[in-house]
């Protein structure tokens, strides 16, 4: 004689589907991507430069908005 649980079928698959769930490596290495030729990256080298040049400053503009905001350093440089 047995015994019949009393365990719903909905309960029963979802139990199955995570017992009998096909094992997946952890560690899987993705397959090798095409390479690109050297032409062609620098083709597409050229597209992606700046339309607006860069603005560069000098140390002497940076000392210059410095003396102004701190009031110290004008006649450092300077002869009195």
């Amino acid at each position: 004689m047995g015994y019949l649980l009393p365990v719903n079928h909905y309960q029963y698959r979802d139990y199955q589907r995570r017992v009998t769930k096909d094992k997946h490596n952890p560690f899987y290495i993705d397959k090798p991507n095409k390479t690109i030729p050297v032409a062609k990256y620098q083709n597409t080298d050229k597209g992606r430069k700046r339309d607006v040049p860069l603005i560069l400053t000098t140390p002497t503009d940076i000392e210059a908005i410095y003396t102004e905001i701190t009031g110290k350093g004008r006649h450092i440089n300077q002869l009195v």
